[in-house]
């Protein structure tokens, strides 16, 4: 490990887990900790991975990355070959690289949490996994993100039983091992509402197409999220309905309530990252839907833009694809402002 890889962090022995990654010192929080191309990627679905397909990459690897694959932990996955379960269990599918198994062998030491103090995805402009702080981590606090996308919506059930099927292990998290039942049952709530309010949410959208609810359209939620949106769009869909300005600003301010709500939950789990930075653009890009505004409600949306900038500020790189995608948002939230500000000088 070279010196500026291990900057920030060393690897020791951590309790119940084997080993993990260690803040050195105090790390500032939207600190780049370490931005890792993959060692070995594999474009076969991950269930016909097999013990050759390991053993055709081994030699392309230099000694000392060899040795580091062979070091890592052997989860007692399903598999009957060793390297394929240390593959399987050490490695990551990106988004950005659809039907592609990777192994980065750095990352592969940061361990799991359920309440994470660092963010990790792929960076497609410089072709590394980047691991970012999102909060400030003290020196000598164990590194942890969250391997499980969509997490904060799951009770802890939920949670523990993807944590043993794909890895073997159970999370040891303050949201998942509670100080008191009562603690937990707080989280789970929480957590369970988060899920309620989201799918809600989802319903405003789909009334928006002019589709209705998933509930009016008696329509599973699965089915919207399996990406069968196109083929039923043409049996589902019917008009929007025209309403008065009035009428939409009372059912927007339902959905900003909705999205206020959800903010406020996720801090109480102590969440925050991407996906807290994403809800509150949503609560801002959902406030300035309304015809009229009030001069209170925009001081109060501009707030709300600055902690989502704020957040997506320090868990993503400035110069990173989301970054870019979420200036144009914030250029297009400037616009509404400005006109928003120039109907109320109107009526003033």
């Amino acid at each position: 490990m070279s010196k500026k890889d291990s900057r920030w962090y060393d690897v020791r022995p951590s309790a119940d887990k084997g080993l993990g990654a260690f803040a050195s010192k105090d790390i500032p929080s939207g600190t780049l900790i370490l931005a890792e191309p993959y060692t070995i990627i594999l474009t076969i679905d991950q269930l016909s991975i097999s013990e050759a397909d390991i053993e055709t990459v081994l030699p392309t690897l230099s000694p000392s990355q060899r040795e580091a694959f062979l070091a890592l932990s052997d989860p007692p996955l399903q598999y009957s070959s060793k390297l394929v379960r240390t593959f399987l269990g050490n490695s990551i599918q990106p988004s950005a690289l659809p039907g592609s198994t990777c192994l980065c062998l750095k990352v592969a030491r940061f361990n799991h949490s359920c309440l994470p103090n660092a963010e990790a995805s792929w960076n497609s402009f410089t072709n590394t996994f980047d691991l970012y702080a999102i909060r400030e981590i003290k020196a000598d606090e164990e590194i942890m993100w969250s391997y499980i996308t969509g997490s904060s919506c799951m009770p802890r059930s939920y949670r523990q039983f993807l944590q043993f099927m794909n890895w073997r292990f159970q999370c040891g998290c303050d949201a998942c091992r509670p100080r008191t039942e009562e603690d937990g049952r707080r989280s789970d709530a929480r957590r369970e509402r988060m899920y309620l309010l989201r799918k809600k949410l989802h319903d405003f959208e789909i009334g928006r197409l002019g589709m209705g609810s998933v509930e009016q359209r008696g329509i599973p939620l699965d089915t919207w999220k399996s990406g069968e949106l196109e083929r039923v769009l043409a049996t589902l869909w019917r008009p929007p309905l025209e309403l008065s300005d009035d009428l939409k600003d009372a059912d927007i301010q339902s959905e900003v309530t909705a999205w206020e709500e959800l903010t406020k939950l996720m801090l109480e789990e102590g969440l925050t990252g991407k996906e807290l930075a994403i809800t509150y653009l949503n609560l801002v890009e959902t406030a300035l839907k309304q015809a009229r505004m009030s001069s209170d409600e925009l001081i109060r949306t501009n707030e709300w833009a600055k902690e989502a900038i704020r957040l997506i500020s320090v868990s993503r790189p400035v110069n990173g694809p989301d970054m870019q995608v979420f200036q144009q948002r914030i250029l297009e939230w400037a616009r509404q402002a400005k006109e928003h500000q120039r109907l109320n000088m109107q009526n003033c």
